[in-house]
Parts: structure tokens; C-alpha cells; sequence
């Protein structure tokens, strides 16, 4: 975008190397999105993070949506990761 805003979208697919088992629940991710936007004259940026589950099984809403907002910081601090890396 013209203001340096970036998003990013994303949802399950299937894959021949990522076969179904039947004894397993998959977690679908029926949409993720990112939208990136620059603040502070480009020194930091605003992340917005949406996402929507299908969980696909018969797991209890609290213990769903714990583990949905924990693997959002491991998510998270890989991209830092990933960032550090590629600005050294």
C-alpha cells in the first residue's frame, strides 16, 4: 500500500506430503490475516492479527481458545526471530 501498510492472508490447505490420519484431529484454519502498518516515521510498526479455527473436534471451548491465544506468542516470537536475523 501506498502508506507502507502490508497485509497478509492465509488458510488451510491440503498437501500430499501432509497426509490425514484418522486417529488425529487437524486443526483447520478456515482464515488468518495480518495487517502491518508503520508508525513512529517507520520505527515500529501496528500488527492486527485476526484468525478463525475450526478446531475439529471434541475439545472444550476454554481449553481451545488457551491454546489458540498460546501458539499466537510462538508465532509472534518467531517472526522476531526471523526479523532479528534478516537485520544482522
Amino acid at each position: 500500500m501506498p502508506d507502507g501498510t502490508i497485509y497478509l492472508g492465509s488458510a488451510s490447505v491440503e498437501h500430499p506430503d501432509f497426509p490425514h490420519f484418522p486417529k488425529l484431529v487437524r486443526v483447520t484454519t478456515l482464515f488468518a490475516g495480518n495487517k502491518f502498518v508503520p508508525i513512529d516515521n517507520g520505527r515500529n510498526t501496528h500488527m492486527t492479527f485476526i484468525t478463525e479455527y475450526d478446531i475439529g473436534g471434541g475439545i472444550p471451548k476454554y481449553l481451545s481458545q488457551r491454546v489458540s491465544k498460546q501458539s499466537q506468542f510462538v508465532r509472534f516470537a518467531k517472526l522476531d526471530e526471523l526479523l532479528a536475523k534478516e537485520a544482522s
